[in-house]
């Protein structure tokens, strides 16, 4: 237990370090992954590869008829956050987590449920001492542009993020790496990656870190192709099919959208339906019922519901019959306290207030769409992982 306690605060500082600021929205998004990465630690990553390319799952919602050459808009609110799609100068911001896997893929790859995968990966070893990693590259895993990926291209995308002189909003999760500390501080030039061969890359850790794989999910270890980015530059390769993921940026404008469309040289094939995706960019005070309105307007595929517009929308005849709940919940909510500030520095301060919250009212004052809880462990990590 003690050893788990060690490796929720160092979890906790990557997550405080890598972002601008600590918002409410964030640390919801965090509770997920933080759990995830437990999740992870004790059950291990998926051991079933990508379904190959071409094969698509039947799910029950879908009708016998398939449709084709769909276009979908998706509104997305960045929260004050300037839209950037470099995932190596990006920062740690909940809308990039819901854009770059659609575009940038690494080794690994977080799931629905927020639980590590394979993904470019087809496997891994782990040394017995939990330091030293190999990762086998899948046969099939190329960028859109075509060009094969090599485990050269990931050894130079992570220095890339690693650079000294400029690294990565997100480097922190990189730490674990071996001779992180001197490398980054210029009085090293070795770090503990390298290309094996072609089709492996091994990773050396500085101590063994049971969450390693949830850090590695993480976009700041994605591969670009370093052909693309030395022909097109640091500011327009972003545009130029340099990544893995099965979408590809194909339009964007920082003020108002980004344009996705199908990247035909996924290893696992395209969707048979969507051939583009529109991400609407909606800001400010208003965004909420900007992004309703559009759906309203049949403008868009969905839209977020506050608490603010829920009771608008339950009396409204035809919304009502479309509103969906998430079930279970994804996410955790806390009130928290700043411990090494007076007068909750004294644990005794925060057990009574602790004791004193009513976590019931809560749920009442959010209409029910928080639940009590005792546990920073999402629900739905709790159903899908079987503990």
């Amino acid at each position: 237990m003690r050893h788990d306690d060690q490796e929720l605060k160092e979890l906790q500082q990557v997550w405080r370090v890598s972002q601008p600021t600590g918002t409410r929205r964030q640390m919801l998004k965090w509770s997920t992954l933080a759990a995830g990465a437990v999740a992870t630690a004790r059950f291990g990553v998926a051991s079933a590869a990508p379904k190959p390319a071409g094969q698509w799952s039947a799910y029950p919602f879908q009708s016998d008829e398939i449709m084709t050459d769909q276009s979908i808009v998706v509104p997305l609110d960045p929260y004050g956050q300037v839209v950037t799609l470099d995932p190596h100068r990006t920062v740690n911001w909940g809308p990039f987590w819901a854009i770059f896997p659609n575009v940038w893929g690494g080794l690994v790859r977080y799931d629905e449920n927020a639980k590590v995968q394979l993904d470019l990966a087809e496997s891994f070893t782990i040394s017995e001492d939990g330091r030293e990693y190999e990762f086998k590259i899948r046969s099939d895993a190329k960028y859109a542009n075509g060009n094969q990926v090599k485990a050269g291209d990931f050894i130079a995308s992570w220095k890339r993020a690693l650079d000294p002189e400029n690294p990565s909003p997100m480097v922190a999760y990189m730490q674990p790496l071996r001779n992180f500390s001197k490398y980054m501080q210029g009085t090293s030039d070795s770090i503990g990656i390298e290309a094996i061969d072609d089709s492996t890359v091994g990773i050396k850790l500085s101590k063994a870190y049971t969450y390693f794989l949830s850090y590695l999910a993480s976009y700041v270890w994605s591969v670009v192709d370093p052909t693309v980015l030395e022909e097109k530059g640091e500011d327009d390769f972003v545009m130029a099919d340099a990544g893995t993921g099965p979408w590809r940026f194909t339009e964007f404008d920082a003020s108002t959208q980004l344009v996705m469309e199908p990247n035909e040289n996924h290893y696992g094939g395209v969707s048979p339906s969507i051939n583009k995706i529109v991400w609407s960019f909606v800001t400010g005070p208003t965004a909420a019922s900007s992004a309703l309105n559009q759906y309203k307007d049949d403008q868009a595929i969905s839209a977020d519901v506050p608490i603010s517009l829920k009771a608008s929308v339950e009396s409204d005849p035809e919304l009502s019959d479309q509103l969906v709940s998430i079930e279970p919940s994804g996410s955790v909510r806390v009130l928290s306290m700043d411990w090494k500030q007076a007068p909750f520095d004294d644990v005794r301060v925060r057990q009574a207030f602790a004791l004193a919250t009513d976590r019931d009212k809560f749920s009442e004052i959010f209409e029910d769409t928080w639940t009590a809880t005792r546990s920073f462990t999402p629900p739905a990590v709790t159903a899908n992982s079987e503990y």
